[in-house]
């Protein structure tokens, strides 16, 4: 799908490569049906936030790096579909320029763009679900500034593979010379779904968790706070006390000098 598109764009494929992960139970089927993408398969590794994290640390520092998912039907402008590799090139030119004016390393669209900057800080840590929320946060974080281009948008399938030729199969116009069993590949979606659920529950567990300890953190560091006003309240209640002695010591002393001058003065 996305994979067929980019072959349509640009039959040359330019810098294009495809990132897969060894622990996919697909992978077979990936490299089968790759095509002309065979020479430029890069093993990653599992679950899509660490992939992105992978292809930062892959790629040289400093480089744009376009990322898009392998799902992709049709890449859509205004709402119009986009024919030409020329008008893809000039909307992912526009997603930089527009990131670089903002002071931002990332930009998001139907797909996103960001400048590798292998920096563990940027990565997301709590799963493939919702990670782009995350990943913005961070780059925000570090950056000040994100960029969204919102003219920008995709037709996306549910279930995917890479080459044109098996995306047909999947689509039922052939599949090992039958029809594609429509049954197979609702069992699939619904899989997928339920393991996303699955994933969704133990990220808000993972999140619960960090919560409870940042708020139990952030009790022990206003107790802390507290504790050191106290302390420095009592000090300075001292220090106030010890200079007021000081000053009435002074004050006796002269009080006591003047007295004694004045007997002298009485004697003679």
């Amino acid at each position: 799908m996305t994979c067929g598109l980019l072959e349509k764009f640009f039959p040359d494929l330019k810098s294009s490569r495809l990132i897969l992960a060894k622990d996919d139970p697909d992978l077979d089927v990936y490299k089968t049906n790759a095509g002309p993408w065979a020479s430029r398969i890069i093993m990653g590794v599992k679950g899509a936030e660490r992939q992105i994290a992978f292809i930062d640390q892959i790629a040289p520092k400093g480089a744009k790096v376009m990322i898009f998912d392998d799902n992709i039907l049709k890449f859509m402008d205004c709402g119009k579909a986009i024919e030409a590799g020329a008008q893809l090139d000039e909307l992912i030119a526009m997603g930089f320029n527009e990131m670089e004016r903002a002071g931002a390393k990332i930009w998001y669209g139907a797909a996103f763009g960001m400048v590798a900057m292998h920096e563990d800080s940027r990565y997301s840590l709590f799963g493939q679900v919702m990670d782009d929320i995350e990943r913005s946060c961070r780059f925000y974080e570090h950056d000040g500034a994100t960029v969204r281009a919102c003219t920008w948008d995709v037709s996306q399938e549910e279930r995917w593979y890479l080459s044109q030729s098996f995306c047909r199969r999947l689509q039922g116009r052939e599949f090992g010379g039958q029809k594609c069993p429509s049954a197979e590949i609702s069992t699939a979606v619904e899989g997928e779904r339920s393991r996303l659920d699955d994933q969704l529950k133990r990220a808000h567990g993972e999140w619960e968790v960090e919560r409870q300890r940042l708020s139990k953190k952030c009790e022990e560091l206003h107790a802390k706070a507290q504790s050191f006003q106290d302390d420095s309240r009592r000090k300075e209640d001292r220090l106030i006390f010890g200079l007021k002695m000081v000053a009435l010591g002074y004050f006796l002393q002269e009080e006591l000098r003047s007295l004694k001058v004045g007997q002298c003065w009485s004697l003679e």
